[in-house]
């Protein structure tokens, strides 16, 4: 708690001082020394001093305003207390909610206090009965003055609503006629008295009403309304109203609380009561800049010193910078060059959000006359019904959304069918929420990269029609993942992996790196592993490794690849290393908003699929140099042990008997196809599988690991050992194949990637490439049978 001087600790002179400067301080100074008769009296002579406390430091020291305004919270929070225990409310099932500067814990020195009551269930008369003997404790105009000006008509439902509202009530109310400012309100809500589980339940509510998961652009034209309602309202011609001229403290606080409102659902951080916490977070996140920021903040607590001190002159509720004899001709004048700094801040943000729809609106006639599919699809997206409580507004927004898309189609985004017929699919997941149509209205180059993801990429277009709330951040290109509750937790991973194969795949479809997109996805599931894992160590506290192999281990991850691991442990693994373990593989291979994360192959472990589950280092080095078949060898010559990223072999490598070649062989023989009507990239001689055995076993047969657990790794042995050309382009190919491979995958939805002459996905290929299909299916073709020579080649000269 914040202390300021005590009144026993100032001198004559400064008391005197204060005087003169302060009716009020005088007027309470007096007071103070009558005696109580009451413990409303009790209560004024509490509130009094506390109060005079305040004001003499904002009046005769140099202290923070913060300072000063948590100290004022603070008394004053401590007087509600000791009235709600007077009252005997501490025995009942009901919350006081603060609201406003109270709520924060910034409240000035002669504000109102807003407040509202929530039960339980239905309040009882003798529950009515205490909260309106308490609200007269603090309200009583005696002759030892009041405590507070108490506001009730914040409470759910306004000035008519009963006194105490059930907490069905509550959410009744702002579940079907919330508003957008009482969402602003509410962010600065706090429960200092009531039972914890009716605290709990009600801050949870009140956090999901205010904070959306999506971000709600649609927001600016309320908030645009609700800035202009205050000034109309309240404003007077004077440009010196402290609290409600532009760029005064209330504008201030919308902005804030506005871009709060608007990012705070994906940023729990900025679910602050704190207008200068959220300021700083803000910044961090790129939502300001540094010096709108520190402007900002600077600004906002050299408005609130002049606030108190202009309300330590007389306790009064006055804003106008005029009336005050204390503050300065300088301060004054400051205050009207910030006040016009910061209403430039704000109007960037705030500016009038009113979108006008062209005269003349494009038809898709403009597009393509003869595209009847297209036209089509068009009609029927047009047919799409609003959900709307303001109609004539979302008509705006829905008219010049349909414009831009089809202003976008004009300049080509690929099939515009497929464009079309997947933006509808989206709309209807987002029930054409007029908050989606202004976030694409306002940003058209997001509006631009959907319609074009729509356009060729089936695979990104149902994780978008599946989870549209992810578009927002798809915006931000950022995703996060929330460790400090368990349920926010299990839905952030989900989230956090979804938003993270948007941003790869879409890059990759964009400039075609394959070996960007698969160190992407790679460094994906490395950081979202290490963040479950130490997320379920919180509970069972053991160490717990885990041996990545496959595509995991090459740091060459693939948009459908499985997960293939190995638990590892120095000793033998404990009861709670077990839990952690099966933990973990529920946590990945359970679905989260319907998905899974990944798919796990943990046949891989010593004894395959019916050995333990966790084995101890020594057990799996031991097993490795002396019983592995040579395929088991062949499994680990890459791989990398987390969170430590050791990539020390584990095994001295022996040479190749004939039983081994002739094992290697057989299994290449068993794995491979060759259908002359089907082209698999995987799994045709030549190809992704093919690559990576044939280099294996050349690896094995020379008794070598590869420096780098990778193909790469694997083609320097090939380059050291036999030849620099032919372990170059082996190289090359592969990632060739492997660049059409994932793109298929984002081409279809299908886990396989095949070419045939009929297939429409050759088509979407061919059109993404700028070539025929015929030319994809040649070049592809000769890319398969050039590898299948060179890895012969290789297989038979090591043999």
């Amino acid at each position: 708690m914040v202390t300021l001087p005590q009144l026993n600790e100032w001198s004559s002179a400064d008391l005197l001082r204060a005087r003169s400067l302060s009716p009020a301080i005088d007027r309470y100074l007096k007071i103070l020394t009558a005696p109580t008769v009451s413990f409303a009296d009790e209560l004024r002579h509490q509130r009094h001093r506390e109060w005079t406390r305040a004001a003499l430091a904002a009046l005769l020291t140099d202290l923070p305003a913060q300072n000063i305004c948590q100290f004022w919270s603070e008394s004053c929070l401590q007087i509600l207390r000791r009235a709600w225990e007077k009252e005997e409310l501490q025995n009942e099932s009901v919350c006081l909610i603060t609201m406003g500067k109270l709520g924060a814990g910034e409240l000035n020195l002669s504000s109102d206090i807003d407040i509202y009551f929530v039960s339980e269930k239905e309040p009882s008369k003798v529950l009515i009965k205490k909260v309106r003997s308490w609200l007269n404790d603090l309200t009583e105009i005696r002759p030892s003055g009041f405590c507070f000006r108490v506001d009730l008509d914040l409470r759910p439902g306004g000035s008519t609503a009963p006194l105490v509202q059930s907490f069905e009530q509550m959410t009744n109310h702002y579940g079907y006629h919330g508003e957008t400012w009482e969402r602003v309100a509410l962010i600065r809500q706090d429960i200092p008295l009531g039972p914890p589980q009716l605290t709990q339940d009600i801050a949870n509510f009140c956090r999901k009403f205010s904070f959306r998961k999506h971000i709600d652009y649609g927001l600016f034209h309320d908030l645009q309304s609700l800035r202009s309602k205050i000034q109309a309202h309240k404003m007077t011609s004077s440009t010196a109203d402290l609290k409600f001229r532009r760029g005064g403290i209330r504008d201030l606080e919308l902005l804030i609380q506005s871009l709060q409102l608007i990012h705070g659902g994906k940023s729990p951080s900025l679910q602050t009561r704190s207008l200068s916490s959220a300021i700083a977070t803000l910044q961090q996140a790129g939502h300001l800049s540094a010096s709108d920021a520190k402007t900002l903040a600077e600004s906002y607590w050299f408005f609130r010193d002049l606030e108190n001190k202009l309300h330590s002159e007389n306790d009064q509720y006055t804003y106008d910078l005029n009336q005050s004899h204390v503050l300065t001709s300088e301060q004054k004048e400051l205050f009207t060059i910030k006040a016009e700094s910061i209403a430039q801040i704000v109007d960037q943000f705030l500016s009038p959000y009113q979108k006008k729809v062209p005269a003349t609106l494009m038809t898709s006639a403009e597009i393509n006359d003869h595209d009847e599919k297209f036209k089509t699809a068009w009609e029927e997206l047009q047919k799409i019904k609003l959900q709307s409580r303001s109609l004539d507004r979302d008509r705006n927004e829905w008219a010049l959304f349909l414009n831009n898309v089809l202003v976008v189609l004009q300049k080509g985004v690929g099939d515009r069918f497929r464009a079309v017929e997947h933006l509808h699919q989206f709309l209807l997941a987002t029930k054409a929420k007029t908050s989606f149509l202004s976030l694409l209205n306002q940003h058209l180059e997001l509006l631009e990269e959907l319609l074009w993801i729509f356009s060729c990429s089936p695979f990104l277009s149902q994780i978008l029609i599946h989870r549209p709330e992810l578009v927002d951040s798809f915006l931000l290109k950022t995703a996060d993942i929330n460790t400090q509750d368990e349920d926010l937790f299990f839905s952030s991973i989900q989230d956090f992996k979804l938003m993270s194969d948007l941003i790869a795949s879409s890059r990759f479809l964009r400039q075609k790196n394959v070996l960007e997109l698969t160190q992407n996805l790679s460094q994906t599931t490395d950081t979202l592993v290490l963040a479950v894992l130490e997320f379920l160590r919180k509970k069972w506290k053991e160490p717990l490794q885990i041996l990545c192999l496959g595509k995991w281990a090459t740091g060459q991850m693939g948009l459908t690849s499985d997960l293939d691991f190995v638990f590892l442990s120095d000793t033998t693994a404990s009861e709670a290393q077990m839990k952690l373990a099966r933990r973990f593989i529920h946590v990945l291979n359970s679905p989260h908003s319907g998905q899974k994360l990944y798919n796990i192959d943990l046949r891989l472990r010593p004894s395959g699929s019916a050995g333990p589950l966790i084995v101890t280092r020594s057990e799996l080095q031991k097993y490795l140099t002396s019983q592995a078949a040579v395929w088991e060898r062949q499994a680990y010559l890459c791989y990398r042990i987390l969170p430590t990223e050791e990539s020390v072999p584990l095994f001295t490598p022996r040479p190749l008997t004939t039983a081994d070649q002739h094992e290697l062989r057989d299994i290449q023989s068993k794995l491979l196809v060759n259908d002359p009507l089907t082209i698999d990239l995987k799994k045709n001689k030549g190809g992704l599988l093919h690559s990576e055995l044939a280099v294996q076993a050349f690896a094995l047969a020379n008794e070598q690991f590869p420096s780098t657990p990778s193909f790469e790794g694997l083609c320097e042995i090939v380059k050291n050992r036999r030849d620099p050309v032919l372990g170059q382009t082996i190289y090359d190919n592969y990632q060739k194949l492997r660049t059409s491979q994932q793109l298929l995958i984002l081409l279809s939805q299908a886990a396989e990637a095949k070419l045939s002459d009929d297939s429409a996905d050759l088509e979407l290929l061919s059109a993404l490439l700028g070539t025929s299909p015929k030319v994809v299916l040649s070049e592809t073709q000769s890319l398969l049978n050039e590898q299948k020579m060179l890895l012969d080649k290789l297989t038979d000269e090591a043999d």
